[in-house]
């Protein structure tokens, strides 16, 4: 059956101020305009009736305490109201000079908006549209739990390569100051980068490239005559990785097994920067998860949700072209050029013939000679190719830099009076 129409709201014999008496009903979700003669009453009605008796009885509805910080109106002259919700008033005067207030900011919903957006609202991955949440070595720990059992599986962390960044470790925590950077040797940085981890309890490390099987170096053959390591290129696209911990779990694992995983699982975040790897051993198949604000299924990373992302009033939310004001400073050539009759020599652009400006002016004159542009030609006669060149410049001519270059000089002195 059809839902019941919502009831209309009406008000009974209103002699608020000058009002005699009246009785009124108003649609109930629709817009209703209020009109009359200066002085007729709309504002009684409106403002001290409709808005007064709706904010006062919501404001009856909440608890004692928090009465006492809300302003409560007095109860409007009249027999009855039936029907009334709790209501806003947006008055005609401007309380905040401020061309970025709106109905949210004033009524103060944005706030509950934003807050609602961060904490509740769902993030979706703007490369596949898959879920995106935060990820947690604790949400590895169930994942590995589950994808374990019955392989002979190892976790695994990417590194970055020899010169990208120390390796996490007591080795990383001797000193704080900056070493120099020198000039990565491909063989013997890459053996002395590998015998670092040696030094602190690791013991393999896997790579594959495209096209080839896994191989697996033991770092106890580092030192052995040529012995095959990992390529340069294979640190910068995750494919060298640092077998942290080997595991084959049957059945249900004990508590000490559970926290040796999950220490396994947080050294892996740490050395891979936020990225851990479980392996198959046996089959190479490779799960990865990024330890942050990122999607599930592709791992991109994303922004996290926090209430100032969905404020116009925020640097962090505002647009980046309006800066939350709703509007852009857009180039007019008809304002540029006011009077396209007049030559270049004589002035058609009119922002270039003030004497602030003459360098400018003297520039464009020997641009528009070296391009072949006569600045004793009017305006409306030069070719479009002709203004496109005055207006966005000519590669490799640095004379000048065209008009649209020059405004966009001039809008970070925008500042100034004379601007």
């Amino acid at each position: 059956m059809p839902s019941a129409l919502p009831r209309p709201i009406r008000l009974t014999r209103v002699r608020q101020n000058n009002l005699k008496g009246i009785t009124v009903e108003f649609p109930a979700r629709k817009w209703t305009v209020i009109t009359g003669l200066s002085g007729s009453g709309k504002s009684s009605l409106a403002f001290e009736t409709l808005y007064a008796e709706g904010q006062r009885r919501y404001v009856e509805s909440l608890s004692t305490y928090t009465r006492q910080f809300l302003e409560k109106m007095p109860k409007p002259d009249l027999d009855a109201v039936e029907n009334i919700p709790p209501a806003i008033a947006l008055e005609q005067r401007n309380h905040v000079l401020n061309s970025r207030s709106s109905v949210g900011t004033q009524t103060e919903i944005l706030d509950y908006l934003r807050l609602l957006y961060a904490r509740a609202g769902e993030t979706r991955c703007r490369e596949c549209g898959s879920e995106v949440r935060r990820v947690s070595a604790q949400t590895v720990l169930g994942e590995a739990l589950s994808w374990f059992p019955g392989r002979s599986a190892a976790v695994a962390a990417p590194l970055p390569g020899p010169g990208a960044a120390r390796p996490a470790g007591k080795a990383a925590k001797k000193k704080k100051t900056k070493a120099p950077e020198r000039a990565v040797k491909p063989a013997a940085d890459v053996a002395a980068y590998l015998r670092l981890f040696r030094e602190q309890g690791f013991r393999r490390i896997l790579w594959r490239t495209k096209g080839s099987a896994a191989v697996t170096l033991d770092f106890d053959e580092l030192d052995t005559p040529g012995v095959k390591l990992p390529p340069a290129g294979a640190f910068h696209g995750r494919e060298a990785l640092l077998l942290v911990d080997r595991f084959r779990l049957k059945g249900e694992p004990d508590q000490d097994t559970r926290a040796r995983l999950l220490d396994s699982i947080e050294q892996s975040v740490r050395m891979g920067r936020d990225s851990v790897a479980l392996l198959d051993l046996e089959s190479g198949e490779t799960r990865w998860f990024e330890c942050r604000f990122a999607c599930v299924k592709c791992a991109t990373p994303h922004r996290e949700p926090e209430p100032d992302l969905f404020s116009f009033n925020s640097p962090i939310g505002a647009c980046a072209h309006c800066s939350g004001f709703g509007y852009n400073l857009e180039l007019d050539e008809s304002l540029v050029v006011p009077d396209p009759s007049k030559t270049l020599k004589n002035g058609a652009i009119d922002p270039l013939s003030k004497p602030s400006y003459g360098d400018w002016q003297k520039g464009m004159f020997r641009f528009a000679e070296r391009q072949g542009i006569s600045i004793g030609k009017r305006y409306r006669e030069l070719t479009p190719s002709q203004r496109k060149l005055l207006w966005e410049g000519a590669e490799g001519d640095d004379t000048f830099p065209g008009l649209r270059k020059f405004f966009e000089l001039l809008a970070r002195k925008k500042y100034k009076l004379h601007v």
